[in-house]
């Protein structure tokens, strides 16, 4: 493995749509490196209900490097994905982008773990896209031309028309944060993913929420925000420090990510194997 760092991952923001739209026209690729799909239908449900909700769903991490002309198969998608000099391959973020992409193009539905409508009446994600009251397939909202044909055709649900249109909106205009890599070497982004995946210490919900409740145990009034990001931040940084000897014995240093800006969001720190990513709070 090569012994120069890395150089620093750029940060970047994409709106849902433009990077399902990545995935579709075949610009997101996968590694041969990186497990299969395993997921289950709750798991895409709840993913697409965080979204709905403005919850993160966190960041990405995408090695920009060229690809090859080939026939990428994703969930129950075919993609005819041409060769181009700067393709996203995914090192993490997979089981994310292969749910989103299917569970929002109409070919997905093939596949029952893909297959979501939504009940306006409801207001909650279904399983399958079989004709019922009031119930949208989720590649018709995801299609604003779709939509109004949809409703066109289905005048009962008139009174549901804006609560479409909303969801229409949230869903398309998501925004979620990546990290992009320039690096050649594929061994350097196979030992990225062990780490990730082999070496991190997440904060348990019991730290983060002993952050969150510090000052009402001791009697007094919440601690602020800021207070609590420096604690969380003090406790990752200690279960970070552990890691270091890791990097050491693997010969890559990694410089930390820039921190990204996304319009009407804060970054909250969050730590995931050896690197350093971002969670999004509104603010």
């Amino acid at each position: 493995m090569a012994s120069q760092p890395i150089a620093k991952p750029n940060a970047a923001t994409y709106s849902l749509k433009d990077i399902v739209g990545h995935v579709l026209e075949g610009r997101v690729r996968i590694p041969d490196f990186q497990r299969g799909f395993r997921w289950q239908w709750e798991d895409v449900r709840r993913l697409l209900d965080s979204i709905i909700r403005g919850y993160p769903i966190g960041s990405l991490l995408l090695w920009s490097r060229r690809a090859s002309e080939e026939t990428l198969h994703l969930g129950a998608l075919s993609i005819q994905a041409p060769a181009m000099e700067e393709a996203l391959w995914v090192v993490d973020g997979q089981q994310r982008l292969t749910s989103l992409a299917n569970a929002l193009d109409g070919r997905g539905a093939r596949d029952t773990r893909f297959a979501t409508a939504y009940d306006l009446a409801d207001k909650t994600f279904v399983k399958g896209v079989e004709e019922r009251s009031h119930t949208i397939p989720l590649p018709i909202i995801f299609d604003l031309q779709a939509l109004l044909k949809w409703f066109a055709e289905h005048t009962e649900s008139n009174v549901y028309f804006d609560d479409a249109m909303h969801i229409a909106k949230v869903i398309r205009q998501y925004a979620i944060p990546a990290y992009i890599v320039k690096q050649q070497d594929e061994a350097v982004l196979r030992d990225i993913f062990d780490r990730m995946n082999n070496y991190g210490k997440r904060l348990t919900r019991a730290e983060v929420f002993s952050a969150l409740h510090a000052g009402e145990r001791r009697g007094g009034a919440s601690r602020p925000i800021p207070d609590i990001v420096e604690h969380i931040e003090r406790m990752t940084e200690q279960r970070w420090k552990d890691l270091g000897a890791v990097g050491r014995q693997h010969h890559q240093p990694w410089q930390t990510p820039p921190k990204p800006t996304l319009p009407g969001y804060q970054a909250l720190p969050y730590r995931r194997g050896f690197l350093c990513h971002r969670r999004w709070a509104r603010t």
